[in-house]
């Protein structure tokens, strides 16, 4: 304990030898570094002028939905429709006007009170296309497995689909889910769209 004490004694007296530099701040205006500016500087897209692109986002319909397609909002909130993309809400469909390569995506969200192990649903996005009898399936999604362990539980989960795909001049594009009654009545828990790219 006693050679401990001589071994401090001895790194004091060096630390007070040590001479000592002022050392100077850098003023705070001098970076070594480039900048990223934020703010309301929005590059263009390649002179193109956005409020013509085919694009829509609607979020989900609160309140009854007849049968499995889900109907939508297209003027609340964050959701749009634009260049030639038209909504139709007698159906829910969202509907091209010019033909070519789409993002397409959709999000449910879906709230099983009394939630069980057999608990499941599907999400689907499908096209009517003219020529064709029946609907085109574009995506599909089959969740079931995630209700705990506990049985008779609330349980939240959800579904996200999304690809690029080819669609057609006057093609409607619709969401189904198999439980819409279900279905969270979040209002931006919901949402289906679409952009030409």
């Amino acid at each position: 304990l006693g050679f401990e004490g001589w071994q401090i004694l001895q790194i004091q007296k060096k630390i007070k030898d040590v001479p000592w530099k002022k050392v100077e701040p850098e003023p705070a205006t001098d970076f070594h570094a480039p900048l990223k500016q934020i703010g309301l500087h929005k590059p263009e897209l390649s002179g193109e002028d956005t409020t013509d692109r085919p694009a829509a986002h609607v979020i989900g319909r609160i309140g009854p939905i007849p049968g499995k397609t889900l109907r939508w909002e297209s003027r609340t909130g964050q959701a749009f429709v634009s260049g030639g993309v038209s909504y139709k809400v007698e159906d829910g469909a969202l509907q091209v006007n010019e033909t070519g390569l789409y993002h397409i995506y959709s999000r449910v969200e879906l709230i099983f009170k009394g939630c069980t192990s057999t608990s499941s649903f599907d999400h689907s996005i499908f096209v009517r296309r003219a020529g064709h009898h029946s609907p085109l399936t574009l995506m599909e999604a089959h969740r079931a497995g995630f209700c705990p362990q506990t049985a008779g539980r609330s349980w939240t989960t959800e579904s996200y689909l999304g690809a690029a795909l080819h669609l057609k001049i006057h093609d409607k594009v619709y969401v189904n889910v198999s439980r819409p009654e279900y279905l969270s009545h979040t209002h931006y828990a919901n949402f289906f769209g679409l952009y030409k790219i």
